[in-house]
């Protein structure tokens, strides 16, 4: 579906493993005289950032496809209507994402690669070859992740440049900034994390060869995100994220016993497991007797490592060699990120934004509030061996307006300062608990409706698809 010829012909060949088992598509030929024809699909409104954005068409990196954004689903039937040679089409996925706190994304990597087989069976489906195609979304808090779906799609799929791919959306007026926030309740947002900085992280994860869309496996991954027994990512070949195990279930999660973790563990070749919450609770003597080495390397919760800390991590996974390193805190987000994100700093070459951004594709919620400062840190450190170096400078406060929702359960969430009781840390980051995670598989059940498949049949009866 996706067109493997055209892709290695648009990108260099060093890039190409990247589409590994996809299947060829010949890429349709232009349509004639496409540039000269008066084409509505790539038309721009006015450019005054006062005009309204609902309705509004605009081009895209692909000469198919264009843009829109609608308030509402009205808006939606009178363009497809207005316009029948055009074929508006858009996605549910979007929606899938479930937030902790106030965060929004990115859309985490299984949803991703349904997106791009999903688009690309648009795309290039016999009965759209002569077709415009325009991609909507609604104004809404989904839309950046359909932006990024979008943008993904093209340069993991199509191969266009990151900055080729985003700089259509970055000159479109009025259009709502579209910047991720980290998993927590404070309203007032310190780092900037963009779509393209997602982007360059997934690219520059693709390039090391970490992955290919053909070859990730989204069965495997959801049998081991957010389970009974376990809940756990490989967020690269080298880690293994995970929540903390727990001997007995609690009002948040279920119980998670360590002996259920052994087997996945060896499956997924981990020699070696990192614990960095305070405390444990469950029996530490099960990992080392079932042949894992296992370190502890405890610094408190919403907080970053200390430099001492930050050595004796990469110390480990060095001494691992090629074994995979399961590390966990409390959630497997918070602490657990940032360690790991280190690791790919220093010896991948991930910029901090690149590594959040592509952890939280691979983990949603990875890192949190100053904890994406202090990667910005390594980002910059020098190094001494596996120490971090740097200029100490005086903190700065960050100021905290915050809301107390949130949509996921305990055992997910204590890494973003949960206790039993809402929690203000010195940092001025406030979460709260959720209700109980079972909850969530009906939360789940309701993010699958969607809006967009009232118009499926408008849709298909537009160009007989399906």
């Amino acid at each position: 579906e996706v067109g493997r010829r055209y892709i290695t012909r648009r990108i260099p060949s060093a890039r190409a493993h990247r589409f590994a088992n996809l299947p060829a598509q010949r890429r349709p030929s232009p349509m004639p005289n496409e540039r000269d024809q008066d084409d509505k699909a790539s038309r721009l409104c006015d450019d005054e950032a006062s005009a309204p954005l609902s309705g509004r068409i605009f081009p895209t990196c692909h000469s198919r496809v264009s843009y829109c954004a609608f308030s509402d689903e009205g808006a939606i039937r009178k363009a497809i209507e207005k316009d029948p040679e055009l074929f508006y089409f858009s996605s549910a996925i979007p929606e899938n994402y479930i937030p902790f706190c106030l965060d929004n994304g990115p859309i985490h990597m299984p949803h991703l690669v349904r997106f791009c087989h999903e688009f690309a069976s648009r795309l290039h489906h016999k009965n759209l070859q002569t077709r415009k195609l325009v991609f909507y979304s609604y104004e809404d808090n989904h839309m950046i992740n359909s932006v990024f779906l979008f943008t993904s799609y093209m340069v993991l799929v199509e191969g266009y440049s990151v900055r080729d791919a985003w700089a259509p959306f970055e000159s479109i007026p009025g259009l709502p900034s579209l910047l991720f926030h980290d998993a927590t309740n404070t309203r007032h947002q310190t780092f900037r994390l963009t779509i393209p900085d997602v982007l360059n992280g997934l690219v520059k994860a693709f390039d090391l060869a970490w992955y290919t869309l053909g070859g990730f496996d989204v069965d495997v991954y959801d049998a081991l995100y957010e389970k009974e027994t376990h809940d756990m990512c490989l967020v690269t070949p080298r880690f293994v994220a995970f929540a903390t195990p727990k001997d007995q279930p609690d009002e948040y999660s279920f119980a998670r016993r360590p002996k259920d973790h052994v087997d996945i563990f060896r499956a997924l070749q981990v020699t070696d497991v990192v614990r960095l919450s305070e405390g444990w609770r469950y029996d530490e003597a099960v990992f080392p007797d079932n042949g894992f080495g296992y370190h502890v390397l405890e610094f408190e919760d919403c907080t970053c490592p200390s430099p001492k800390v930050v050595q004796e991590f990469l110390d480990v996974v060095d001494r691992a060699g090629s074994g995979v390193v399961a590390v966990h805190c409390l959630a497997g987000i918070g602490r657990t990120g940032t360690l790991i994100a280190c690791h790919m700093i220093k010896n991948d070459g991930f910029t901090a934004a690149e590594a959040i951004g592509f952890l939280r594709v691979m983990r949603p919620g990875s890192v949190i509030a100053q904890q994406q400062h202090f990667l910005e840190k390594i980002e910059k450190a020098t190094w001494r061996g596996n120490l971090p170096e740097w200029h100490v400078e005086a903190p700065k406060p960050l100021v905290a307006n915050t809301v107390l929702t949130s949509g996921r359960s305990h055992s997910v969430l204590e890494d973003r300062c949960m206790e039993n009781l809402t929690v203000s840390d010195s940092k001025g980051v406030e979460c709260m608990p959720s209700a109980n995670s079972m909850a969530r598989d009906v939360e789940k059940g309701q993010a699958q409706r969607s809006r967009h498949s009232m118009f499926s049949l408008v849709e298909h009866d537009e160009c007989a698809v399906g």
